[in-house]
């Protein structure tokens, strides 16, 4: 007998799996509103996680895939925050 799969999870949100970086691409996002975007991101996709385990019975690969893609975004968040303070050491301080 095949689990049946909750409505919430028959179409997974393109928000959550759209790409998370673009390297090279001409729409440039800032990365301080690049990072609250996937902090969005990850906030709803907690979200999505605990509204799964909340229904029964839960289908345990979604409930992977959606881990590790919230571990995929924490890394992303972590990455660019630390571009950011890397940036902000090289750049020449003003000394008046």
């Amino acid at each position: 007998m095949s689990q049946r799969i909750p409505p919430l999870f028959r179409r997974a949100p393109a928000l959550l799996f759209r790409p998370i970086s673009c390297k090279g691409s001409k729409n440039i996002v800032p990365k301080p509103a690049l990072i609250a975007d996937l902090e969005q991101r990850y906030k709803a996709l907690e979200d999505e996680i605990a509204a799964a385990l909340v229904h029964t019975p839960t289908n345990d690969l979604m409930i992977v895939a959606l881990k590790r893609r919230l571990l995929q975004l924490r890394d992303e968040i972590f990455r660019l925050r630390y571009e950011e303070d890397v940036e902000d050491e090289r750049r020449p301080k003003d000394h008046h």
